[in-house]
Protein backbone atom coordinates (compact mmCIF):
# COMPACT_ATOMS: atom_id res chain seq x y z
CA UNK A 1 0.00 0.00 0.00
CA UNK A 2 1.51 3.41 -1.07
CA UNK A 3 1.29 6.27 1.55
CA UNK A 4 -0.75 9.38 0.58
CA UNK A 5 1.65 12.57 -1.02
CA UNK A 6 0.66 14.79 1.78
CA UNK A 7 0.67 13.88 5.69
CA UNK A 8 -2.87 14.08 6.97
CA UNK A 9 -4.70 14.07 10.28
CA UNK A 10 -6.11 10.94 9.19
CA UNK A 11 -3.39 9.11 7.54
CA UNK A 12 -1.16 7.03 10.19
CA UNK A 13 1.72 8.57 11.92
CA UNK A 14 4.88 6.03 11.37
CA UNK A 15 7.16 6.00 14.68
CA UNK A 16 9.49 8.85 14.85
CA UNK A 17 12.87 7.71 13.46
CA UNK A 18 16.73 8.78 14.97
CA UNK A 19 18.40 11.32 13.04
CA UNK A 20 20.79 9.55 10.94
CA UNK A 21 24.37 11.56 10.65
CA UNK A 22 25.76 11.82 7.38
CA UNK A 23 29.09 9.71 8.00
CA UNK A 24 31.06 8.53 5.07
CA UNK A 25 30.70 4.76 6.17
CA UNK A 26 28.90 2.57 3.09
CA UNK A 27 27.42 0.51 5.76
CA UNK A 28 23.07 1.29 5.16
CA UNK A 29 21.17 2.52 8.60
CA UNK A 30 18.47 0.48 9.72
CA UNK A 31 14.98 1.83 9.81
CA UNK A 32 13.21 1.89 13.22
CA UNK A 33 11.05 -0.95 13.65
CA UNK A 34 7.53 -0.54 13.70
CA UNK A 35 5.36 -2.87 15.69
CA UNK A 36 4.15 -6.24 13.85
CA UNK A 37 0.67 -5.19 15.11
CA UNK A 38 0.56 -1.23 13.65
CA UNK A 39 -1.62 -0.46 10.54
CA UNK A 40 0.72 1.63 8.34
CA UNK A 41 -2.06 2.77 6.06
CA UNK A 42 -4.70 4.13 8.70
CA UNK A 43 -4.99 5.69 11.65
CA UNK A 44 -6.53 3.59 14.54
CA UNK A 45 -8.08 6.44 16.34
CA UNK A 46 -9.70 9.61 14.24
CA UNK A 47 -9.82 12.67 16.26
CA UNK A 48 -12.89 14.85 15.89
CA UNK A 49 -11.42 17.48 17.83
CA UNK A 50 -8.76 18.69 15.61
CA UNK A 51 -10.73 20.44 13.26
CA UNK A 52 -12.72 22.23 15.86
CA UNK A 53 -16.10 22.53 13.94
CA UNK A 54 -14.23 23.23 10.70
CA UNK A 55 -16.04 21.26 8.09
CA UNK A 56 -14.12 22.43 5.17
CA UNK A 57 -10.66 21.44 6.57
CA UNK A 58 -12.21 17.94 7.64
CA UNK A 59 -13.40 17.35 4.41
CA UNK A 60 -11.00 18.34 2.78
CA UNK A 61 -8.75 15.74 4.79
CA UNK A 62 -11.65 13.20 4.31
CA UNK A 63 -10.93 13.78 0.31
CA UNK A 64 -7.22 13.95 0.01
CA UNK A 65 -6.12 11.56 -2.47
CA UNK A 66 -2.66 9.55 -2.40
CA UNK A 67 -0.85 9.26 -6.04
CA UNK A 68 -3.28 6.56 -7.00
CA UNK A 69 -6.48 8.72 -6.49
CA UNK A 70 -6.91 6.74 -3.20
CA UNK A 71 -8.78 8.18 -0.08
CA UNK A 72 -8.59 7.03 3.53
CA UNK A 73 -11.08 5.06 3.07
CA UNK A 74 -10.73 3.29 -0.29
CA UNK A 75 -7.15 2.23 1.75
CA UNK A 76 -9.10 1.21 4.99
CA UNK A 77 -11.21 -0.52 2.68
CA UNK A 78 -8.36 -2.21 1.25
CA UNK A 79 -7.33 -3.33 4.47
CA UNK A 80 -10.95 -4.18 6.08
CA UNK A 81 -10.82 -2.30 8.69
CA UNK A 82 -14.32 -1.98 9.49
CA UNK A 83 -13.69 0.29 12.48
CA UNK A 84 -12.11 3.13 10.35
CA UNK A 85 -14.60 2.62 7.81
CA UNK A 86 -17.74 2.91 10.06
CA UNK A 87 -16.07 6.13 11.63
CA UNK A 88 -15.19 7.59 7.90
CA UNK A 89 -18.57 7.66 6.68
CA UNK A 90 -20.02 8.86 10.03
CA UNK A 91 -18.22 11.72 9.75
CA UNK A 92 -18.56 12.04 6.25
CA UNK A 93 -22.40 12.15 6.38
CA UNK A 94 -22.36 15.46 8.56
CA UNK A 95 -20.53 16.99 6.23
CA UNK A 96 -20.93 15.80 2.81
CA UNK A 97 -23.07 13.41 0.61
CA UNK A 98 -22.18 10.18 1.93
CA UNK A 99 -23.03 7.86 -0.93
CA UNK A 100 -20.98 10.51 -3.32
CA UNK A 101 -18.19 9.51 -0.91
CA UNK A 102 -18.35 6.20 -0.64
CA UNK A 103 -18.66 5.90 -4.09
CA UNK A 104 -15.10 7.46 -5.57
CA UNK A 105 -13.09 5.59 -7.14
CA UNK A 106 -9.56 5.05 -7.52
CA UNK A 107 -7.09 5.90 -10.59
CA UNK A 108 -7.81 1.81 -11.00
CA UNK A 109 -11.60 2.52 -11.19
CA UNK A 110 -12.10 0.86 -7.93
CA UNK A 111 -14.60 2.39 -5.46
CA UNK A 112 -14.23 1.33 -1.91
CA UNK A 113 -16.72 -1.48 -1.60
CA UNK A 114 -14.58 -2.83 -5.11
CA UNK A 115 -11.36 -2.91 -2.84
CA UNK A 116 -13.38 -4.49 -0.23
CA UNK A 117 -14.12 -7.40 -2.24
CA UNK A 118 -10.70 -7.24 -4.15
CA UNK A 119 -9.03 -9.38 -1.63
CA UNK A 120 -10.47 -12.69 0.21
CA UNK A 121 -11.19 -12.60 4.07
CA UNK A 122 -8.01 -11.17 5.93
CA UNK A 123 -9.35 -13.34 9.40
CA UNK A 124 -11.53 -15.50 8.55
CA UNK A 125 -12.15 -15.43 12.33
CA UNK A 126 -13.85 -12.31 12.59
CA UNK A 127 -15.45 -11.74 9.33
CA UNK A 128 -14.21 -7.97 9.14
CA UNK A 129 -14.62 -8.37 5.45
CA UNK A 130 -18.32 -8.91 5.30
CA UNK A 131 -18.55 -6.07 8.11
CA UNK A 132 -16.86 -3.66 6.51
CA UNK A 133 -19.41 -4.51 2.72
CA UNK A 134 -22.15 -4.28 4.80
CA UNK A 135 -21.38 -0.73 6.33
CA UNK A 136 -20.53 0.60 2.83
CA UNK A 137 -23.72 -0.54 1.35
CA UNK A 138 -25.60 0.64 4.27
CA UNK A 139 -24.00 3.93 3.80
CA UNK A 140 -24.81 3.89 0.36
CA UNK A 141 -22.17 2.13 -2.06
CA UNK A 142 -23.65 0.96 -5.10
CA UNK A 143 -23.01 -2.81 -5.48
CA UNK A 144 -22.94 -2.90 -9.41
CA UNK A 145 -20.33 -0.69 -9.86
CA UNK A 146 -17.96 -2.02 -11.83
CA UNK A 147 -14.13 -1.67 -12.35
CA UNK A 148 -13.52 -0.38 -15.80
CA UNK A 149 -10.64 -2.20 -16.75
CA UNK A 150 -12.48 -5.91 -16.80
CA UNK A 151 -16.03 -5.10 -15.36
CA UNK A 152 -15.73 -7.17 -12.66
CA UNK A 153 -18.07 -5.90 -9.79
CA UNK A 154 -18.08 -6.59 -6.29
CA UNK A 155 -20.53 -9.37 -7.05
CA UNK A 156 -17.94 -10.75 -9.15
CA UNK A 157 -15.12 -10.67 -6.62
CA UNK A 158 -17.28 -12.52 -4.01
CA UNK A 159 -18.54 -15.27 -6.42
CA UNK A 160 -14.98 -15.78 -7.67
CA UNK A 161 -13.80 -15.94 -3.85
CA UNK A 162 -16.65 -18.51 -2.84
CA UNK A 163 -18.16 -15.89 -0.11
CA UNK A 164 -21.66 -16.73 0.33
CA UNK A 165 -22.08 -14.72 3.17
CA UNK A 166 -20.84 -11.66 1.24
CA UNK A 167 -22.64 -12.75 -2.07
CA UNK A 168 -25.83 -13.18 -0.22
CA UNK A 169 -25.76 -9.62 0.96
CA UNK A 170 -24.55 -8.33 -2.69
CA UNK A 171 -27.46 -10.18 -3.99
CA UNK A 172 -30.68 -8.59 -1.31
CA UNK A 173 -28.87 -4.81 -1.80
CA UNK A 174 -29.75 -5.25 -5.47
CA UNK A 175 -26.13 -6.42 -6.89
CA UNK A 176 -26.86 -7.64 -11.11
CA UNK A 177 -26.65 -11.62 -10.77
CA UNK A 178 -26.50 -11.43 -14.90
CA UNK A 179 -23.72 -8.65 -15.32
CA UNK A 180 -20.69 -9.98 -17.89
CA UNK A 181 -17.33 -9.48 -17.13
CA UNK A 182 -14.93 -8.21 -20.19
CA UNK A 183 -14.84 -11.57 -21.15
CA UNK A 184 -18.40 -12.04 -21.56
CA UNK A 185 -18.68 -14.34 -17.92
CA UNK A 186 -20.55 -14.00 -15.14
CA UNK A 187 -20.39 -14.30 -11.58
CA UNK A 188 -21.85 -17.34 -11.61
CA UNK A 189 -18.97 -18.29 -14.23
CA UNK A 190 -16.47 -17.38 -11.57
CA UNK A 191 -17.98 -19.19 -8.75
CA UNK A 192 -16.57 -23.02 -10.06
CA UNK A 193 -18.60 -25.74 -8.28
CA UNK A 194 -19.25 -23.87 -4.85
CA UNK A 195 -22.49 -25.03 -4.41
CA UNK A 196 -23.57 -22.35 -1.80
CA UNK A 197 -22.78 -19.51 -4.39
CA UNK A 198 -24.47 -21.55 -7.01
CA UNK A 199 -27.76 -21.38 -5.31
CA UNK A 200 -27.50 -18.12 -4.27
CA UNK A 201 -27.40 -16.89 -8.11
Amino acid sequence: MESPNKVSPLANKSPNQPQQSRSPSPAKKKRASTPKNSRKSVNTDLDETQYSGDHEAEQEDLLREDKNSRTVLHRAALDHDQKIIRQLCQRAKRIMDVSEYVNKKDKFGNSALLGACVYNKINRETDEKQKCIEILLDNGADPNQYNHHNLWTPLTWCAYYGDHVATKLLVQKGAYVFWPDKEGHFPLDHCGLQVYIIKLL
